[in-house]
């Protein structure tokens, strides 16, 4: 059995034989010459580790490049659609078939939504649609924080800001439902919420009073903190 490790001895005849060599080639005469059964792995690993190559391409690299050459792009070489725009046919009933369902310019999709329009998506709840260009975050934006920053352009919701609603739908966008809490204040809603009401009640009586509440706790934690 060979010994896991490589003896010094055996890595300096790597070095020396490595150059030029195939690995199967080089652990054959590698196990005869040491009386050892390591595999190819095994030598690959060992030169690698210690920056020993052999300059030599794979076999299989090779067979693969002679025998894709044939198949290759000449230099100069023009393919026959240079120049064609799109699938193009010499037989009218086909010509009519096809230019029957191209989009032509101008033409909106059939799922196309105008501004203004509102989505909801499980995972982003609420859209409102704001313009018609660009990546789909700068077309969509959560309704609610879009809406308040509109109604009430002197308290813009800043970046840590939360939008609730005042009988708990937040699919109801009306401008008195819309109601801002800063980080710490939503943090204290949802505790509050989940303590002290029922799951699934959304009586907006009790919701207002849990709002005002949070909003309470959260100005008394402020004033303790800034005290202390």
């Amino acid at each position: 059995m060979s010994s896991k490790a490589f003896t010094p001895e055996q890595i300096a005849w790597l070095r020396e034989h490595a150059p030029g060599t195939y690995f199967a080639q080089l652990t054959a005469e590698f196990n005869r010459v040491f009386g050892q059964s390591r595999s190819q792995a095994a030598i690959v690993s060992a030169c690698f580790y210690r920056g020993i190559g052999n300059g030599l391409k794979s076999k299989n690299l090779e067979d693969l490049e002679v025998k894709g050459k044939k198949y290759r792009f000449k230099p100069g070489y023009v393919p026959p659609n240079k120049g064609v725009k799109g699938y193009s046919t010499n037989d009218p009933r086909k010509l009519a078939r096809m230019q029957k369902t191209q989009f032509k310019k101008g033409q909106q999709a059939a799922n196309y939504l105008p501004v203004g329009s509102i989505r909801y998506t499980a995972k982003s709840g609420c859209l409102i649609k704001v313009q018609d260009s660009g990546p789909y975050n700068a077309r969509w934006k959560p309704a609610g924080r879009f809406l308040w920053n509109k109604y009430h352009p002197e308290d813009p919701v800043q970046k840590n800001d939360r939008i609730t609603y005042a009988d708990g739908n937040p699919q109801n966008l009306d401008r008195d439902n819309l109601i801002k809490l800063s980080g710490a204040e939503y943090v204290a809603y949802t505790n509050l919420r989940g303590t002290l009401i029922e799951k699934g009640n959304v009586d907006p009586d009790a919701l207002q009073a849990v709002i005002t509440l949070a909003k309470i706790r959260s100005r008394l934690r402020e004033k303790r903190k800034n005290k202390g």
